[in-house]
């Protein structure tokens, strides 16, 4: 792959994640009412040009789209525009995370060479979360974009054992870029559909207070 020797090279910014399952997740953050997202993963590979992660597709099917913490928000892999939900999923933003990496890597003395970023989340911050791309199946190593910082953090876990790793605050690394979520003993998870139930009926989901739309 192309630019796999520059995220070697720059091996000091991994972190090493605990090995989770979605059963450590779950104990931790509940998925709250009408959680998880089922989804034709043959189609979603053909319309990315791609398979995904096992870890992924565990969230996805756990806990589906939506954010944490009313900060970080995770993609699906396709819109769910058409049913109420949101536009921006992994296939929209394709393209985009690789660019803002060469970027940011030809700023740098000597360049970053070029690696293949697919992003599966984004926070109030402007941080993307993204995965270095691999064969589907095994968890993919996590990139971040420290929007802050300007600069890319690299972690050598999957998505779930970041998350895990952030919210138990384990996971040292991941506390300038998770904000309220690091080291959060009881993160609140709330799917899109639930969002949008409680905003129809007139509740801001985050605070209980009233929600107005227009």
């Amino acid at each position: 792959m192309d630019g796999f020797a520059d995220w070697q090279c720059r091996a000091d910014e991994l972190e090493t994640g605990v090995d989770v399952h979605i059963d450590r997740l779950l104990e931790i953050m509940d998925p709250q009412a009408g959680a998880g997202d089922r989804f034709d993963w043959d189609e979603v590979g053909r319309a990315l040009g791609f398979g995904l992660p096992d870890d992924y597709i565990e969230f996805m099917n756990a806990y589906g789209a939506g954010g944490i913490e009313d900060y970080l928000d995770i993609f699906s892999p396709i819109s769910l525009g058409d049913l109420g939900g949101p536009y921006t999923c992994i296939l929209s933003e394709l393209g985009t995370a690789a660019s803002v990496y060469m970027e940011e890597a030809g700023s740098r003395a000597g360049g970053g060479g070029n690696l293949e970023l697919i992003q599966w989340g984004g926070d109030f911050d402007g941080n993307m979360y993204c995965w270095i791309l691999m064969e589907a199946g095994d968890p993919w190593p996590v990139a971040v974009f420290n929007r802050s910082a300007v600069r890319w953090e690299f972690y050598s876990c999957g998505m779930l054992d970041f998350l895990v790793g952030g919210i138990s605050g384990s996971l040292i690394g991941a506390r300038q870029v998770l904000g309220p979520i690091w080291d959060n003993p009881a993160p609140r998870f709330f799917n899109w559909k639930e969002d949008l139930r409680l905003r129809a009926s007139g509740v801001n989901p985050w605070t209980g207070g009233e929600s107005y739309t227009f």
